[in-house]
């Protein structure tokens, strides 16, 4: 929760999961945020990447967040956002088809039968758990899941770097792909994804593919960022005023 907030009203900066598409969640955050006497700002994930890990590329270049229910894929020049879309996809169906394919299961306290997918979450979060180098069935089971969201991901990040919005921004210039959320953290995931660029030929508008450092607090770091630069700004402004 939001602690409350004495005095003159400050900027908080937030994120939904789906973003504008999310009208409801946005509402609803920003109406919380000012109950607790903040002003509510929203800065959408992909950009968040960006600023948090995007300095070596000046902030320009496609980030990849993979979320617990979506996936969203943004393109920025300068920190500034020129394109975005959302898969409606991401970590739950994963763990979702390995519980239903193994019958992984537990029981509450009724005798109601569950999928358990922390079961699964605990297994997959294993360190020893790789893409590229599976060893028995549910590992390549897993790696074939992860493929099909890479495969979706690829796809929508081709359409979306060639779409007119960015092409009349960027040209033909290869972009560094930024890749955030718990989901990018496993073993081989970079190398899994730029082998699907390469089938959805999309290979040659990008030059890397990398899972940023702390993937999982990637986007929380860039709205601290987002807010910092804010803060500056207007003191800078005040100043001069």
């Amino acid at each position: 929760m939001l602690p409350g907030n004495v005095g003159e009203p400050t900027d908080c900066f937030f994120t939904v999961p789906r973003g504008r598409s999310n009208p409801e969640n946005v509402k609803f955050l920003e109406h919380l945020t000012r109950i607790h006497g903040c002003i509510p700002r929203y800065f959408s994930a992909g950009p968040s990447v960006i600023l948090s890990s995007g300095s070596e590329s000046r902030y320009t270049g496609v980030a990849i967040v993979i979320g617990a229910e979506t996936s969203e894929i943004s393109v920025s020049r300068y920190g500034i956002e020129l394109a975005a879309t959302t898969i409606p996809v991401g970590a739950n169906w994963i763990d979702t088809e390995l519980a239903r394919q193994y019958e992984i299961r537990t029981w509450d306290e009724t005798g109601e039968c569950y999928l358990d997918l922390e079961a699964v979450r605990e297994w997959k979060h294993n360190s020893r758990r790789h893409l590229r180098n599976s060893v028995g069935e549910r590992e390549s089971t897993l790696a074939r899941l992860y493929g099909a969201v890479l495969n979706q991901i690829a796809r929508s990040t081709h359409k979306l770097i060639s779409s007119s919005a960015v092409k009349s921004a960027l040209g033909d210039e290869r972009l560094a792909v930024y890749c955030a959320g718990g989901p990018t953290q496993i073993g081989g995931f970079a190398s899994t994804l730029t082998e699907r660029f390469v089938e959805h030929e999309a290979a040659d508008q990008i030059l890397s593919v990398r899972t940023v450092e702390g993937a999982e607090t990637a986007v929380v770091r860039g709205l601290l960022i987002q807010g910092e630069l804010e803060k500056r700004r207007l003191t800078t402004a005040g100043a001069a005023a």
